[in-house]
């Protein structure tokens, strides 16, 4: 279930749009509760990123354990197809289609990974063991050549969580006009999370 969006402006004078995902409807529920956080910087230089928080909330009388989150991402540059690229030195993973037009992920907090897949000309969709495989392990951790669909996964955990408690995952997605421009921005996405912590009120969404 996912419940309706609140938006709001932060102190900085960026936008915030807030969403919360429950679990109560899936045929092997899990007692947690998702929020997902996006803003947006008002600040001359802030508009090649989109900050990402999410809390993963145990309402349930016992430890969750072993828990992964993963974020998926298929950004269609070209008619070419692109290709996949990783600076660990950024825990930047992105995508750059034959015209220089670039897109990345940036692990900013409990990040631990990026897996690729090739997706092909057609979608070709995943099971649910795929899914988790992506998020998991490293079945999908090679970066595919250039191809005409590619996929990227972005990876978290495994968490666990207390009864009442929560886990904190923060991205942010970076673009660019070529590969200097996306490391500006990247790093411009970097600087303004670490420095700007009213993202959150005291752990908890506004």
């Amino acid at each position: 279930v996912i419940e309706p969006l609140l938006t709001g402006t932060n102190r900085d004078g960026g936008s915030i749009v807030s969403a919360t995902m429950r679990d109560n409807l899936a045929e092997i529920t899990i007692p947690i509760t998702i929020v997902q956080k996006t803003k947006t910087l008002s600040a001359p230089g802030s508009e090649g990123f989109i900050i990402f928080e999410y809390w993963l909330y145990n309402h349930n009388i016992e430890n969750l354990t072993s828990i992964y989150f993963g974020f998926a991402s298929d950004f269609d540059l070209g008619q070419g197809g692109d290709n996949a690229f990783y600076d660990p030195s950024y825990e930047m993973a992105w995508q750059q289609s034959e015209n220089g037009k670039a897109v990345g992920i940036v692990g900013l907090m409990n990040v631990n990974g990026f897996s690729y897949v090739s997706n092909g000309a057609q979608k070709i969709g995943f099971n649910r063991q795929q899914k988790f495989n992506a998020i998991s392990t490293n079945v999908y951790s090679s970066i595919p050549g250039a191809a005409s669909d590619i996929m990227s996964v972005t990876k978290s955990g495994p968490f666990n969580i207390a009864p009442g408690d929560s886990v904190k995952i923060a991205l942010t997605i970076v673009i660019g006009n070529g590969t200097t421009d996306l490391y500006q921005n990247a790093l411009r996405a970097r600087e303004s999370y670490e420095l700007a912590t009213d993202i959150d009120n005291g752990g908890e969404p506004n």
